[in-house]
Parts: C-alpha cells; structure tokens; sequence
C-alpha cells in the first residue's frame, strides 16, 4: 500500500474480522523491510500504528 500523509506522522491501520470469521495471521512490513509489530490484539481486529508517508507491504495467512 502507498500512503500519502505527513512524514512525521503515523496512521491506524486496523484489520477487522468479518462476522463468524476469524482473523487470519497477519504481518505489515515497510518498504525498507522492517516489521511493524501490532499495537493491539483482540478476536475482533488487529491495530499497527504505521508511518503515514511511503509504502508497507500488508501479508496474511
């Protein structure tokens, strides 16, 4: 994915399960390839705070 935002700055990128699903494993990598570790964790969606300007690479299970 390609973010446009402020360079300094950094956005909620959340992953919600969709009804009687479960959330599959998932990794968010920037472009550089350093992982970003999820914020928060619950059976209903998976938070990362990522940089708002440049590229992440979103993969799942």
């Amino acid at each position: 994915m390609q973010l446009d935002g402020g360079e300094t700055c950094l956005v909620n990128l959340r992953l919600l399960r969709l009804k009687r699903k479960k959330l599959p494993k998932a990794s968010v990598i920037t472009a550089g390839g350093d992982t970003i570790r999820p914020h928060e964790v619950s059976d209903e969606r998976i938070d990362f705070h990522v940089p708002a300007y440049g590229r992440v690479i979103l993969t799942w299970d």
